[in-house]
């Protein structure tokens, strides 16, 4: 009898100390503002992988909307060591910063969905990670740039109406989105100045959805039928276009085949550098895209977590990152192509 009483203590005194040990972990709340995102699923999935198993890592997906991912900050705010967040709307990125400051003052690392440095500054432990918007655009158009130059030496031009001008249309992200704008805009801007007379024939806003770029491709296909350059602010929205154009007809013939040996009819460029977008750029379907490094964010990201998490709020560098106007931090953008996926 006395031997059972003292493994019933024994056990009894295991399992506490077991439940002690769970509520010491730091808890880390990963707000996404669509799960279903390519672009954000691989984040999601990196973060987990990255971060040590000393943290209890909770995942909270906002379906889309700002509405749902107020009410789950809300729900979890007293319970959160540190936030992860994918802001769906950058304009109420101050309230919930302004909310945790009046609160829990617990740290907040955004991502993805660049933050107004004003906002973060409003407290001291608020911090961005993403890609420098301004310079992926500015990219995208020095790849055109580099593809162009390569055609011509193959007796391939890509001004197909011999007009002068490169036909233009850019498959938008969204209005008012930071990284949106800046892509659309530095890449039309890059553009010019490297001395290409661009018609930008229209700007479609496709939520940087597959879907609805395909959805927007019939317009595109209907009102600009002598489009010679698309301009994709991800990948996803470069591969709908690309769906649709398989599936168009014109006399019978697809307007668009399964692969190219040299250049596509039409030169799409994505951003993002996903799987999908690289098996696509090996087809000759997509001229190439910008490496939007999900796995060095997430690297940044989970770093900046454990700094965060052991008291530090001046941070200047990250895995030998410098942290930029004391908010941000950037991974390198580069570009992909066939050629460069061939060495």
């Amino acid at each position: 009898m006395i031997k059972k009483v003292l493994f019933v203590l024994i056990l009894f005194c295991f399992s506490v100390s077991l439940i002690s040990c769970n509520t010491n972990k730091k808890v880390v709340s990963v707000l996404l503002y669509n799960e279903s995102d390519t672009f954000i699923k691989s984040m999601r999935d990196n973060i987990l992988d990255e971060m040590p198993e000393s943290f209890e890592i909770n995942i909270y997906d906002c379906k889309n909307s700002q509405s749902e991912q107020t009410r789950l900050f809300l729900k979890v705010l007293d319970k959160t060591d540190i936030f992860l967040i994918n802001i769906y709307d950058r304009a109420n990125a101050k309230d919930i910063i302004l909310k945790i400051k009046e609160t829990t003052s617990v740290p907040i690392v955004f991502f993805n969905r660049e933050v107004s440095v004003y906002d973060m500054k409003l407290v001291e432990n608020a911090y961005y990670v993403g890609s420098d918007s301004i310079n992926a655009g500015q990219i995208q158009a020095e790849l055109f740039d580099e593809e162009y130059k390569k055609a011509l030496q193959k007796g391939v031009d890509f001004d197909k109406n011999q007009n002068g001008k490169i036909e233009t249309v850019v498959l938008k992200g969204e209005n008012q989105h930071q990284d949106a704008e800046n892509r659309t805009q530095y890449s039309l801007e890059r553009l010019e100045e490297l001395g290409y007379d661009i018609n930008t024939q229209d700007i479609y806003i496709c939520d940087w959805s597959r879907s609805k770029a395909y959805e927007s491709a019939k317009k595109i296909i209907a009102e600009h039928p002598d489009v010679e350059l698309v301009l994709a602010n991800n990948d996803d929205m470069a591969l709908g276009l690309i769906d649709y154009l398989q599936s168009y007809e014109v006399d019978g013939t697809k307007m668009f085949s399964q692969s190219y040996s040299t250049y596509a009819p039409v030169n799409i460029i994505g951003f993002d550098g996903t799987l999908e977008g690289i098996e696509s750029i090996e087809n000759g379907l997509l001229l190439g895209s910008v490496l939007n490094d999900s796995l060095s964010q997430s690297r940044l990201i989970v770093e900046l977590t454990s700094e965060l998490l052991s008291g530090k709020t001046k941070i200047t560098k990250v895995l030998g990152n410098d942290v930029k106007n004391d908010r941000f931090l950037y991974s390198k953008s580069t570009m992909i192509t066939r050629d460069s996926l061939d060495n």
